[in-house]
């Protein structure tokens, strides 16, 4: 969180309440809003718990927001609730990016439920728990 409100841009949020079972979470997803926006995530929350997708798109990569946006969909499309499914489906993309010669994008997903906390990613996008 501090590293974020240091940064200088423009910043977004966005918050999502979610009850699992007895518990109530809020999840805040955080993005610096800007001109070069790269960055794409979703947040559903099912009856059963909670499921997010966030890509951080890789600027220099040149496709880095259609890499994001590939990332997340292919994420959403059915959302994933098994940590071994998650990455599975985040090889599936990145092997889908790299035949079409597309752009990076680092990418977390994860869900809460009332089993616990799953998730997968790669790159450097952190999820702060």
């Amino acid at each position: 969180m501090q590293r974020f409100l240091q940064f200088a841009g423009p910043k977004g949020a966005a918050r999502y309440d979610a009850a699992v079972g007895p518990h109530r979470f809020v999840v805040a997803v955080l993005r610096a809003a800007g001109r070069d926006d790269q960055d794409r995530s979703v947040v559903q929350v099912p009856p059963a718990g909670l499921f997010a997708a966030l890509a951080d798109g890789a600027k220099s990569s040149g496709r880095g927001r259609e890499a994001a946006e590939a990332v997340v969909r292919g994420l959403t499309a059915s959302p994933l609730r098994d940590a071994g499914a998650m990455g599975a489906q985040i090889v599936a993309v990145d092997d889908a990016l790299a035949a079409d010669r597309g752009g990076q994008a680092t990418a977390l997903a994860f869900f809460l439920g009332a089993e616990g906390l799953v998730g997968a990613g790669v790159g450097d996008t952190e999820l702060w728990w």
